[in-house]
């Protein structure tokens, strides 16, 4: 966490000082733009050995706003889909969880970008395409489920891991992320990149502490709940032989990613623009 937090200081330092040295020598340009791709995510069920294994298509829109050749903030809203399934990987520890779910993603985020060149639309002088990073907040909405007797059933609510209280499916993340951008003509712009989301919980996929007492989520949470929270290959109801043992990983939280393409377009300024290139 004290390394995230510096890295985010030394971001908005090193941004401020690029668009301090510009400001006032271009004229700064608004784009708006798409982003499509695809989705998916880190967790439990998936991990980074292997992150394409799940992948969901997914979109969204975005605005951009230049300040100089090297400093660009942008707002995304985006949407994707995650999902997983202990079933489906070469773990035999996860095949024997059998654990699966799904959940839609729903992004909203401020990101500031900064240019490894000099990039400016519509500028002679400036580099036709540049490398980028970059560094923002957000928050999303997620939503796991579960396929119980051939019906998608929301998880939250059964608190499968006999929870005391439902955890919170609106949560604060920090995308981060690379990518390379090109000029199109003297009003358009295409990228690609891949951005990573840091998150702060580790519910995304429905799993992260221990077993609970199937007798117990069956009494208060209903029998749903009591199924969908242990389903192992040889989980025994009688003696209830997983109760306390581990389910997910608490100490890691779950992580999401976009990967995929941006199409923008610059508003039309005036004339007499003047481009600043160093």
């Amino acid at each position: 966490m004290k390394k995230g937090t510096a890295l985010f200081i030394l971001f908005i330092v090193t941004c401020t000082t690029v668009f301090s040295q510009g400001q006032g020598k271009t004229q700064p340009s608004t784009e708006l733009g798409v982003f499509a791709g695809i989705s998916f995510y880190r967790g439990d069920l998936n991990n980074f050995s292997n992150p394409l294994v799940f992948i969901n298509p997914a979109g969204g829109l975005m605005v951009r706003r230049n300040f100089n050749p090297r400093f660009s903030y942008r707002i995304n809203a985006l949407y994707g889909k995650v999902e997983a399934s202990d079933a489906k990987t070469n773990s035999l520890a996860q095949q024997q969880r059998n654990l699966s779910f799904r959940s839609n993603i729903f992004e909203g985020s401020f990101q500031f970008e900064l240019n490894y060149l000099d990039f400016m639309i519509g500028s002679e002088k400036a580099s036709p395409a540049s490398t980028y990073l970059f560094l923002g907040v957000g928050a999303f909405y997620f939503n796991p489920q579960a396929n119980y007797n051939g019906s998608w059933i929301d998880l939250q609510p059964l608190r499968t891991e006999g929870q005391a209280s439902p955890y919170k499916r609106l949560q604060p993340s920090v995308p981060m992320g690379v990518g390379i951008k090109m000029a199109l003509g003297k009003r358009g712009c295409l990228g690609f990149e891949w951005g990573m989301r840091k998150t702060f919980t580790d519910y995304i996929d429905d799993v992260s502490g221990s077993y609970a007492d199937p007798t117990v989520l069956a009494s208060t949470n209903g029998t749903a709940s009591a199924a969908l929270s242990d389903r192992s290959i040889d989980s025994d109801p009688i003696t209830n032989n997983n109760i306390g043992r581990q389910r997910g990983n608490s100490q890691n939280k779950d992580w999401y990613s976009f990967l995929g393409i941006t199409l923008s377009f610059k508003f039309k300024q005036k004339e007499n623009t003047c481009f600043y290139y160093n």
